[in-house]
């Protein structure tokens, strides 16, 4: 039976895959970024974001995906490790 605390954490892990996914962010250099601590840390950022309702607008805009939003808890990281910049 599923409930309500794992339905809220698939969603936050899928906005998390589809974030990466959009900034085209290198996996394996934020897992491995400070000994994968920076992956532990971008995931609890997720599951404790506010900014629910403007992620998913993001996410499904049309807009060019240059950079991580300003309201995303992960942006620096996540900018840090996009694949044109590794």
């Amino acid at each position: 039976m599923e409930g309500p605390i794992v339905r809220h954490v698939e969603r936050r892990a899928r906005r998390l895959r589809d974030m990466i996914d959009s900034l085209d962010v290198d996996e394996i250099a934020l897992t491995r970024l400070e000994r994968g601590e920076a992956y532990v840390q971008a995931r609890n950022n997720c599951l404790r974001c506010a900014s629910v309702g403007e992620c998913l607008h993001w996410l499904q805009s049309a807009n060019e995906k240059n950079a991580a939003p300003a309201f995303c808890p992960n942006r620096s990281l996540f900018n840090k490790c996009r694949r044109h910049l590794v």
